[in-house]
C-alpha cells in the first residue's frame, strides 16, 4: 500500500465535520510546497490569487505580533503551527521573540497584578 493509499483510506475514515479543516491543511501543504507540485489542480489565477491571500494573512499575523497586539501563543494558533515552529519564523524575520517578561521585577509584579 502507497503512502497515498493510507492517506485516503485515513480520509475516509474521519467524520465529515472534520474534512473543512483538512482540506485547509492540504491546501496549506500545497502551498508551502508549491515549487515541487507539478501538477496543479487549480486553474492557475486561482491559485495565485489564493496564494496571494494567505501570505497577506500570514504578513498581518506577524504584523500583530511585533506591534504586541497578540502573543507568540496566539500567532503560533493563528499560523497552525506548533511555538517553536512560530519561534523559527520569527527568527527568520529577524523579529524579537517576546516570551511576556522582560525581568524578574516585571514577573513578580505581573504575579502581585494577577
Amino acid at each position: 500500500m502507497t503512502i497515498r493509499e493510507i492517506a485516503i483510506a485515513k480520509l475516509q475514515q474521519l467524520p465529515e465535520s472534520v474534512l473543512p479543516e483538512v482540506s485547509d491543511l492540504i491546501d496549506f501543504v500545497m502551498y508551502k510546497h508549491q515549487s515541487k507540485i507539478t501538477d496543479a489542480h487549480l486553474p492557475d489565477n486561482l491559485a495565485k490569487a489564493w496564494a496571494k491571500s494567505f501570505m497577506e494573512y500570514v504578513e498581518m499575523a506577524f504584523e500583530a505580533y511585533n506591534l504586541g497586539q497578540i502573543s507568540l501563543g496566539k500567532l503560533a494558533e493563528l499560523l497552525d503551527v506548533p511555538i517553536e515552529e512560530a519561534k523559527a519564523q520569527l527568527k527568520k524575520r529577524n523579529a524579537p521573540i517576546d516570551l511576556g517578561v522582560i525581568s524578574e521585577d516585571e514577573l513578580l509584579s505581573d504575579i502581585e497584578n494577577a
